[in-house]
């Protein structure tokens, strides 16, 4: 029983996609790693022939759609895999390659075997993540949300027969800021001669001035269309970056520190956009409560060196 096999009436049997899912399954949950192309190809082809005896259709235009329409939907490449399907068998059923193809992208959800893959259109209506969130990302916020979800479900009982708090932390928030810089990805600190040709883009020295001077966070975020100071939007380049389109540097820290490093390096940052943010940090506290016993004595809300109030007005300055 083969992938060819697949393509004709009998050749193959009514499960054997389903034992190929359940072994590959078992085979990469115990660590061993093969090509990911074949099974997914075996599988479809076979539960092509599989609803081609089911249905009464013809078993080699079933076997081909579902040959393509898997691999569609493990890799979210809908596009790809149709003019893959015109290549291996044909541009006589396009329509039908089309439609199982697209079928099988939007039935896969946000999930796929290449976990790199980045979301630039959400395939539902609204998606919890921000814009270009890689499926890994999204895997793991699945995962916790389940976690989370029976936990509240089957939450510890106590004594009393009453359901306790699955969670057993208190929030503990301090102030703090968030500073942004916007630049350019190609910018450079000026420099003399020959020198001045092989310095480091800017946003990088930002980054190891703030790491020598002990800022704790401090991160660069890519852009991919967008502009800054009335300038021309720019978007980011298919072969190779855009040198001229925005990058922002991203500093945490407290807020006398983060002017002592505008301050000190503002002959860099003085023509450029400098954006502060009030920010809470928040540090979790282990805390053993039940509902039943909870008060605002327990949770120090009277304290303001514990845990304090939201900013009424959110401050920034640029």
């Amino acid at each position: 029983m083969t992938i060819l096999t697949s393509f004709h009436a009998g050749g193959a049997h009514t499960w054997s996609w389903l034992w190929k899912l359940i072994f590959t399954a078992v085979t990469l949950s115990s660590g061993f790693k093969g090509g990911e192309v074949t099974p997914l190809f075996f599988i479809g082809a076979a539960l092509g022939n599989t609803l081609a005896a089911f249905l009464g259709g013809p078993t080699d235009l079933f076997a081909a759609a579902g040959f393509v329409a898997v691999f569609a939907g493990a890799t979210n490449t809908p596009l790809a895999c149709t003019i893959m399907a015109i290549e291996l068998f044909g541009g006589e059923f396009t329509v039908y390659f089309a439609v199982a193809c697209l079928v099988a992208y939007f039935s896969s959800g946000h999930s796929g075997i290449y976990l790199s893959q980045r979301i630039g259109t959400p395939k539902a209506g609204v998606l919890d993540h921000e814009s270009q969130a890689s499926l890994r990302l999204v895997r793991a916020a699945r995962s916790e949300f389940l976690e989370e979800l029976l936990g509240s479900a089957n939450g510890p009982i106590n004594g009393k027969g009453e359901r306790r708090m699955s969670h057993r932390h208190r929030v503990v928030s301090k102030e703090i800021g968030q500073l942004r810089i916007y630049l350019s990805q190609g910018e450079r600190r000026p420099g003399k001669g020959l020198r001045g040709l092989f310095q480091r883009p800017l946003y990088r020295e930002l980054i190891d001035l703030a790491k020598t001077e002990g800022i704790p966070n401090a991160t660069s975020h890519l852009t991919y269309y967008g502009y800054s100071n009335h300038g021309k939007a720019q978007s980011d380049g298919v072969e190779a970056p855009n040198p001229n389109l925005n990058i922002c540097v991203e500093l945490v820290d407290q807020r006398v520190r983060l002017e002592h490093f505008c301050r000190k390096h503002a002959d860099v940052l003085g023509h450029h956009v400098i954006v502060y943010k009030h920010l809470e940090h928040w540090e979790l506290h282990a805390h053993q409560l039940d509902v039943s016993e909870a008060t605002a004595e327990v949770f120090h809300l009277d304290s303001p060196d514990t845990l304090s109030s939201p900013p009424e007005n959110e401050e920034e300055s640029t």
